[in-house]
């Protein structure tokens, strides 16, 4: 379904874009990170000096559930408060996603409907939270997703 967005020349989606590239933003993006590859939800968690996401799943895997620093690191989103959501899902904290910002303007340039929303602070307070606690996030990214949180106001 078309959004006012596709009806923007390519300049004005490029800035469109970029206005939007803030923190706390949950994008819809083609993943070749997943086995199999597939369109997943995406929280824009630092801009600078490198876009790094962390993927809302649906449910969190019994794997994570079963060993406490996993599961301590998922932060539920719920459906009710963030309208693009279908149902409450989960943002995971324990990897960070690189994603070359080439590539996402590119999916964003084909598809503006990509962009979902926000979450609301009291989410992104929990994702701070949870990624303070991360023991699997390397420490130069969780210092950069930390300070790029804790320095966007949703």
């Amino acid at each position: 379904m078309p959004t006012l967005g596709d009806h923007f020349s390519e300049e004005q989606k490029q800035e469109n874009i970029k206005s939007n590239f803030i923190c706390g933003n949950i994008y819809y993006l083609y993943c070749s990170f997943t086995t199999p590859n597939k369109d997943k939800y995406l929280l824009l968690v630092c801009t600078n000096p490198e876009p790094i996401f962390f993927v809302i799943n649906s449910e969190i895997n019994k794997f994570k559930l079963s060993r406490p620093y996993l599961s301590q690191c998922q932060v539920c989103i719920e459906d009710k408060q963030h309208g693009f959501l279908d149902h409450n899902s989960f943002v995971d904290c324990t990897k960070s996603i690189k994603i070359d910002y080439s590539e996402f303007e590119s999916q964003l340039l084909s598809d503006m409907s990509r962009f979902k929303g926000k979450i609301i602070p009291e989410v992104q307070r929990e994702v701070i939270s949870a990624v303070q606690k991360s023991r699997t996030i390397n420490r130069r990214d969780k210092a950069l997703i930390i300070t790029s949180l804790t320095n966007t106001h949703p």
